[in-house]
């Protein structure tokens, strides 16, 4: 993730204001949430996904086919040396494919699926974890064809928080800085809403991030 990215991103694919709101996920997701937190806690797992964003990865890959874009573009943009401290500090990743989320089996997606009215079937469900002195630049988040619903609807994204927001924990949407309540499922317009997020607090900050398409 650096500038040149964010540029690219701004200048092609957004064509309207920011957006965003916020509402309760439930008390049935809460529940399944606390117990995955609870899980990590205890040690269930210790395997975090490495910084995405560098050149060469799958998801470089990834990113050059949905974008049209030659590899060696991402590749230069993921590589350029200006942006090293990102690969330091980024956000931890517990990837959905990690043997913790067999905890709460599919219930999860399948309350995920119902409460937002996604698609059970091509939805991507990962545990965020943002550490005291880590951060995740301003950026856009890139509209995934993929994801795109049979109506032709860009993709949703949800993040819901584990804990109350505390001092210290930063999310910012478009010009606001946004605070939450446990639970709180917070969406925005992929498309055209810049957003960031740091941590200068005390504690680790959970997040569930859910990507996918509606029905």
């Amino acid at each position: 993730m650096n500038k040149d990215f964010h540029d690219f991103l701004q200048k092609h694919q957004v064509n309207g204001p920011p957006s965003y709101s916020i509402t309760y996920a439930g008390d049935a997701i809460v529940e399944l949430l606390d117990k995955l937190k609870q899980a990590h806690l205890d040690g269930f797992v210790n395997t975090i996904t490495k910084p995405k964003y560098q050149p060469g990865t799958s998801y470089a890959k990834k990113v050059a086919e949905n974008l049209e874009l030659d590899q060696s573009v991402i590749d230069g943009w993921f590589g350029d040396p200006r942006y090293d401290y990102f690969l330091k500090h980024s956000v931890a990743e517990i990837a959905y494919k990690e043997p913790i989320y067999g905890i709460v089996g599919d219930a999860l997606d399948r309350a995920i699926a119902e409460k937002f009215n996604m698609n059970p079937e091509n939805m991507l469900t990962q545990m965020h974890i943002l550490k005291p002195g880590y951060y995740f630049p301003w950026h856009y988040d890139q509209v995934r064809k993929g994801y795109v619903s049979e109506s032709g609807k860009d993709q949703v994204k949800y993040m819901i928080f584990f804990d109350d927001w505390v001092p210290g924990q930063i999310v910012q949407m478009g010009d606001d800085f946004i605070k939450w309540k446990r639970g709180d499922a917070l969406t925005f317009d992929v498309r055209n809403t810049p957003h960031g997020s740091c941590n200068f607090g005390h504690t680790d900050r959970y997040a569930l991030h859910i990507m996918g398409a509606t029905i």
